[in-house]
Parts: C-alpha cells; sequence; structure tokens
C-alpha cells in the first residue's frame, strides 16, 4: 500500500468540505450562487470566493477533489486573463 490518503481520508475543514460541495452543486440549493452562500455558510460571498481561491492553491484541497479543484483553476485563470486583456 501506497503511503498516500485517498480522497476519502484526507483532512479539509467542515468549512472547506461546504464551500466545494456549494461549488459542485449550488443550482440545487437556491436560484443564485450567492444565495446559496448565505444560506449554506451564513457568510458574506465576498468572504467565500476569498477562502475559495486560497483553497485552489492549497494540495489538500486539490487531493480532494482534483477535477472540481482542476476546474475550477481554469475558470479563475481564464476570468484573470480576461481581466489583464480588457
Amino acid at each position: 500500500m501506497s503511503g498516500q490518503k485517498d480522497a476519502q481520508s484526507i483532512d479539509l475543514t467542515d468549512m472547506e468540505k461546504q464551500i466545494l460541495a456549494i461549488e459542485e452543486s449550488w443550482w440545487t440549493i437556491a436560484r443564485t450562487k450567492e444565495r446559496a452562500i448565505s444560506q449554506e455558510l451564513g457568510i458574506a460571498p465576498m468572504r467565500y470566493y476569498i477562502l475559495l481561491s486560497h483553497m485552489l492553491d492549497d494540495e489538500r484541497v486539490w487531493r480532494a477533489r482534483p477535477q472540481l479543484v482542476d476546474r475550477l483553476r481554469r475558470l479563475r485563470d481564464a476570468r484573470q486573463q480576461e481581466r489583464t486583456v480588457s
């Protein structure tokens, strides 16, 4: 057996798990993502996006949900590139 942990056993905080869950299915929770953030986490959307941005650079989070994190990184990078071009 390798020394690597599988995705189920990686220690993420409850907040990190909730943020990933919202990213996977916010549209099933509320009409808007901002409303889902407020309803599920009770924090301001600005705070949520700051936390999410830091999470995308955290190797633990990537190991827990690599496909989701890769998709979110691509979206973030595309938005940043759009801002620099504009």
